[in-house]
């Protein structure tokens, strides 16, 4: 009984003292001028109400965003009776950067998945649909802006 309270409390010890803590740097350094996208409008839309909304101005470095977005919609599962029951959505985002000034430019990829179930009411479907874009869309957003926090540090 002695050695099983040793040990709770050794592990306890052990894991809560580790020291690791998570690092998240809110402080954007950069200035979105323009955004031009094209694609999937619905998606671009959100992707650009969500990067306006988080652009900070007075920032010492501007810069101009092209994204290109996909939407690609797959069947995931069936029943036995052979009828969709689940369908998975991938969005694909590519994003190319440039700094006004020249000296920082670039491009990357973002994609993100996400599930959503077939309703017996069609329009329940499609309201589950748009639930999950702009989830996703909001994925991409916050996923962007990390990635070009990330090269604008660097450089």
């Amino acid at each position: 009984m002695i050695k099983k309270k040793f040990i709770l409390f050794f592990c306890l010890v052990l894991l809560n003292n580790c020291g690791f803590k998570v690092v998240k740097n809110n402080f954007q350094n950069f200035n979105i001028v323009e955004i031009k996208t094209s694609g999937e409008s619905k998606i671009n839309y959100l992707l650009k109400s969500n990067l306006i909304r988080s652009n900070k101005k007075n920032n010492n470095k501007d810069i101009y965003l092209d994204i290109k977005t996909n939407k690609q919609r797959n069947i995931k599962e069936k029943n036995i009776k052979n009828e969709i029951t689940k369908y998975q959505m991938v969005i694909t985002s590519v994003v190319s950067y440039t700094s006004i000034d020249g000296n920082t430019k670039g491009n990357f990829t973002v994609e993100t998945q996400g599930d959503y179930g077939v309703d017996k009411q069609y329009s329940r479907t499609i309201n589950n649909e748009k639930n999950l874009v702009t989830i996703l869309a909001d994925e991409i957003a916050e996923e962007i802006i990390s990635n070009i926090r990330i090269i604008i540090n660097d450089s």
